[in-house]
């Protein structure tokens, strides 16, 4: 991996910054992705949500490896810079279009896509980034504190979106998201400057599309990663629709509005919250498949009982539960 120069090595501060940056650019993200939800489905546009989704799946998807492998080769700090950068123009651009008097659904599947395309850069630079800032038993400490500042997302992102929807103009909930990531760049940004020793030995002279290519055999190879690889597939399939759309729908219609769709999709993260920590305090297992069969059982559970609720207070305690699982 791209090493960062000796001046800017590990340290709390560092990884502190590392933290509060990645906080604030997946606050806003959670944010905007609620945001995003109310907007289509009280415009009317509420089926055409997981069209839009998907064109932010896609780029991300198919991207991500190539996202990954770039960061092997430039110091991922300014991949992180440049992807949070190009978030907030994004939000701020999307934010700009709402105040001018809406935005059209080709629009709305244009930003998903920019957006999906940052994703695929960010989350691989940030995951090459951490074990350069810390090592040894530190790594542990490190990984824990990223994963509770993601964790924290889940559950702040959501909330903070449902009170912007109902207390302000939908114009200004966007470019408060934007500011949110703009807060993240300024993080990255105020790292020191990193070497620019182009990376690893490893991938000298190794072509972008062979670094692809070696990491889907490696992927296929692996048995247990076929097996989670198959599983974030399939419950991405199945659990986008019910917590996005049809939380919003539910919200919406039984609910009161989008404060309830926060605290819903809130919910939802303060179980990934707990289950994480759970995780974290037991005895970790190598059945793999056997925690993907109970995980994935529990969330088809959780979800489908969602859509027989018709209070709030039962719809938030339906939703604790799957994102335990998730967890």
């Amino acid at each position: 991996m791209a090493r960062l120069a000796p001046t800017s090595r590990p340290g709390v501060g560092s990884l502190a910054k590392l933290a509060a940056g990645q906080l604030a650019v997946l606050f806003a993200g959670q944010a905007w992705f609620v945001i995003l939800t109310w907007l289509l489905v009280v415009s009317g546009a509420g089926g055409k949500t997981g069209l839009v989704l998907m064109f932010a799946a896609v780029p991300r998807a198919l991207l991500m490896l190539v996202g990954g492998a770039v960061s092997d080769r430039v110091p991922p700090i300014i991949v992180l810079r440049v992807a949070a950068l190009s978030s907030t123009v994004i939000f701020a651009i999307g934010a700009i279009r709402i105040a001018a008097g809406g935005v059209s659904l080709w629009e709305w599947t244009v930003i998903a896509a920019l957006l999906g395309v940052s994703d695929a850069f960010f989350f691989p630079a940030f995951g090459a980034l951490v074990p350069q800032l810390a090592e040894g038993a530190q790594r542990q400490k490190a990984n824990a504190l990223v994963q509770l500042s993601d964790q924290i997302t889940q559950i702040a992102g959501p909330l903070a979106a449902g009170v912007l929807l109902s207390q302000t103009s939908s114009a200004l909930a966007v470019a408060a998201v934007a500011g949110a990531a703009g807060l993240g760049a300024v993080f990255f940004g105020s790292f020191g400057q990193p070497n620019t020793d182009r990376g690893r030995t490893d991938v000298v002279g190794e072509s972008v599309r062979r670094s692809v290519a070696k990491g889907l055999s490696f992927a296929w190879a692996n048995p247990d990663v076929r097996a989670l690889l198959g599983t974030a597939a399939v419950l991405s399939l199945g659990t986008v629709g019910p917590i996005s759309v049809g939380g919003a729908l539910l919200s919406a219609e039984r609910f009161g509005g989008a404060e309830a769709l926060g605290l819903l999709l809130g919910a939802f993260g303060l179980g990934a919250l707990i289950g994480v920590g759970i995780a974290a305090a037991t005895k970790p297992t190598t059945n793999v498949r056997m925690v993907l069969g109970l995980t994935t059982s529990a969330i088809g559970v959780g979800f489908g009982m969602l859509g027989l609720a018709h209070t709030l207070a039962v719809a938030i305690g339906v939703g604790v539960p799957p994102g335990v699982a998730v967890g």
